[in-house]
């Protein structure tokens, strides 16, 4: 199957390998890939109400060029489902995957665009019960400690999420604009010692006493997410299941994100993509990082 897959140029300047070695111009990304991974909303589109016809239009050119293609998202294969229609184009869906949910589930495409699920990771009942506890607890604290109210998504496939700045002007922040949404939610968070870091550490606590000793937790500033998985897993499902049945090697992977660097001190949503299983891997990161 390993001749199937000719590969895709390019020439970009990125960040370098899993070990973040940052390399000469050219050295690492003027060469073929045959496995294009990339993060969706911020680094593919500008957020997820955007028009995908450009981007859509990019995917069908690599896809035509008999690479695979696979999506890493944070939302629900609905969402990216609907903005891939956008692009008014028939691909080559065999080799197109999408890993949503942040690492809880996997979807191929039928040639009708329909996704079809490879894999799920379910909570069980009392993980669910756990996300709860830690959900409502960590909320009250941090409502009593800030003097203002957080709010709790729980509708999320193994996951929830505290809305740290529960207001209009908020309500659906822009990539662009997480500069001054980290300087807001800081100024939310000025009672509490140690700002959005310590609201993290607090979540991480809570969780770790309601009994979820492997908590993955992240933040775009204006939520704290925490789960059962994230984009590492779906990282690792892509080498392990996909790049190997495939016979695609580390060094024909490249893995696209923006959010490599720290927010408020907190790793970044595509940090944790950079797993050992993808030593050897390269690894871009597109537009501004979060704190530049």
């Amino acid at each position: 199957m390993r001749g199937r897959h000719a590969g895709i140029g390019f020439g970009i300047m990125g960040v370098g390998s899993c070990c973040m070695q940052r390399p000469k111009p050219g050295e690492r990304l003027n060469r073929p890939f045959s496995l294009v991974v990339f993060d969706w909303d911020g680094t593919a589109v500008v957020d997820r109400a955007a028009n995908a016809h450009a981007v859509g239009e990019q995917m069908g050119h690599v896809l035509d060029r008999g690479a695979c293609i696979v999506v890493i998202t944070g939302t629900h294969v609905g969402h990216l489902a609907d903005q891939l229609a956008q692009a008014g184009r028939q691909w080559p869906r065999a080799r197109l995957y999408a890993a949503t949910n942040r690492g809880s589930e996997v979807y191929a495409f039928a040639e009708n665009g329909l996704p079809e699920r490879l894999w799920l990771r379910q909570a069980t009942t009392e993980e669910n019960r756990q996300l709860d506890l830690t959900a409502d607890t960590a909320s009250r604290i941090l409502a009593e400690r800030i003097g203002a109210p957080v709010t709790v998504i729980a509708d999320r496939l193994n996951r929830r999420k505290i809305d740290l700045i529960p207001i209009p002007a908020w309500a659906n922040p822009t990539k662009d604009a997480i500069g001054r949404l980290l300087n807001a939610v800081e100024h939310r968070l000025r009672h509490l010692p140690g700002g959005l870091a310590a609201a993290v550490a607090l979540v991480r606590q809570q969780a770790q006493a309601s009994g979820l000793t492997d908590v993955r937790i992240t933040t775009d500033a204006k939520h704290i997410e925490f789960g059962l998985t994230d984009k590492g897993d779906s990282m690792a499902w892509i080498l392990s299941h996909l790049a190997a049945a495939l016979g695609i090697p580390n060094a024909e992977v490249l893995m696209v994100g923006d959010e490599f660097g720290a927010i408020g001190g907190i790793p970044g949503s595509d940090a944790c993509t950079m797993v050992p299983e993808a030593t050897g891997a390269t690894f871009v990161s597109v537009g501004v990082e979060p704190e530049g």
